[in-house]
């Protein structure tokens, strides 16, 4: 299994994300901390990259003033914690 860890920067919508899985399509996994993910339409919108291309992601998402840890399948199901 391959694991890209990513240190990214915190944006509106989640263009590093995708970019980061074009150019490593041999990774499995990809690890996106520290609250990535900044509302529901970015939340919906990886879970399509993680079905789209067939990777499971973990990253952060805020949800009610609260860091939630998510993982999203390669089938696009996201578990929220």
């Amino acid at each position: 299994m391959k694991i890209l860890v990513g240190q990214p920067i915190h944006e509106k919508v989640i263009e590093q994300l995708e970019k980061e899985i074009k150019n490593n399509l041999s990774v499995d996994v990809i690890i996106f901390p520290e609250g990535y993910l900044a509302d529901e339409e970015t939340l919906i919108a990886a879970g399509e990259i993680a079905r789209k291309y067939g990777k499971t992601i973990i990253t952060g998402y805020r949800s009610n003033n609260k860091d939630r840890a998510l993982i999203i399948n390669s089938l696009g199901k996201k578990n929220i914690r």
